[in-house]
């Protein structure tokens, strides 16, 4: 690929450009999946610890 080509593709309309490489969309979605299962299971503590302490 020479230095046309790949201006011409990261220039072109379309997706943002960190979704245009294999790699990019594989950290980027990686790293949604890791906040969207972290704020979850901080969201399930703080819960737990709500309905436990008005058991008691």
């Amino acid at each position: 690929m020479n230095i046309l080509e790949k201006q011409r593709f990261y220039q072109k309309p379309g997706p943002p450009i960190y979704l245009r490489t294999p790699i990019g969309r594989v950290a980027t979605y990686t790293t949604y999946a890791l906040i969207a299962v972290g704020m979850t299971s901080s969201v399930y503590g703080i819960m737990s610890l709500i309905i436990s302490g008005k058991r008691n």
